[in-house]
């Protein structure tokens, strides 16, 4: 470290720590049950921590709440969901549903607020127009 060279600045940026084991297995059973009506008290039960410390972990290592966590990955499998979907036969209705949304309002709102379209116009570009 005493000479400058190539990798001068990568070993002199600090380093964020590593996702606790509890952040990963909380990860991971959101993307399993994603579906599901999950609550905080559920997620941090199957990790093993208190909801107080999930939280926390969390918003130290993702930057985000376990809630928010889940709030996006339904919204990615929505989307996957809405792409793939054939306009004629499938709705934005049934898709949410499927993959755990249950306040059609509030989960239009925050489609679009987070892909810049709401879900019909997604639903319209599908694969099977």
């Amino acid at each position: 470290l005493s000479q400058r060279h190539a990798y001068t600045d990568a070993l002199l940026r600090p380093q964020s720590a590593a996702a606790p084991f509890y952040v990963k297995r909380a990860e991971a059973y959101i993307e399993a049950h994603y579906s599901e009506p999950l609550s905080l008290a559920d997620i941090a039960s199957y990790a093993g921590v208190s909801a107080r410390s999930l939280q926390n972990g969390f918003q130290s290592f993702r930057g985000v709440t376990p809630m928010a966590f889940l709030r996006s990955v339904r919204l990615q499998h929505v989307n996957k969901a809405l792409l793939a979907a054939d306009p004629a036969v499938d709705t934005v209705t049934e898709i949410a549903l499927a993959c755990g949304f249950g306040h059609l309002g509030e989960f239009g709102a925050l489609y679009k607020r987070t892909f810049g379209e709401t879900p019909r116009q997604t639903l319209s570009k599908g694969i099977h127009r």
